[in-house]
């Protein structure tokens, strides 16, 4: 890509998936799924709401328990994580947030390894398929410093 060889293009179909909103959908109209989808959206899929079908005031007094995070927001970019910063700082996140831009996460407490390190996972497909596996690894909240290992997947 850098070379000016190929081209790297998302198709619209990766538009979805990697919308946040997208997981909002899931809990939000989870009666609309098959009862074993159910089941992998409780049991894989942080809960998740539209910033707008919140309370300001709930966000506000539960901090603790949520995370911000923009639709489109990658490598922790735009996200804020309330336990991790002050009430001052939350209440101006929530002010400047857009709604029907931004979702709210249950916060959830990931496996760390020896080192206090997390793993983020993330799977690479080409046509439909799966091609790659791709991980972020990194101390406290992902953000531009994670260490980035993608691994290829034959088959």
């Amino acid at each position: 890509m850098l070379a000016g060889t190929c081209a790297v293009v998302n198709p619209f179909g990766a538009v979805v998936p990697q919308n946040k909103r997208a997981m909002a959908f899931m809990w939000e109209q989870i009666h609309r799924f098959s009862r074993k989808s159910q089941d992998t959206i409780r049991a894989h899929v942080p809960v998740t709401r539209r910033l707008e079908a919140f309370h300001r005031e709930q966000l506000e007094a539960q901090r603790d328990d949520w995370v911000l995070k923009s639709d489109y927001g990658a490598e922790g970019d735009e996200v804020v994580v309330g336990r991790h910063v002050t009430p001052e700082v939350w209440r101006k996140s929530l002010a400047e947030a857009r709604p029907r831009r931004w979702i709210a996460q249950r916060y959830f407490r990931a496996r760390e390894g020896a080192r206090g390190e997390t793993v983020n996972y993330g799977v690479f497909l080409l046509g439909g398929e799966a091609a790659g596996l791709y991980a972020r690894v990194q101390v406290g909240p992902t953000d531009d410093r994670a260490l980035s290992a993608p691994v290829l997947v034959a088959g």
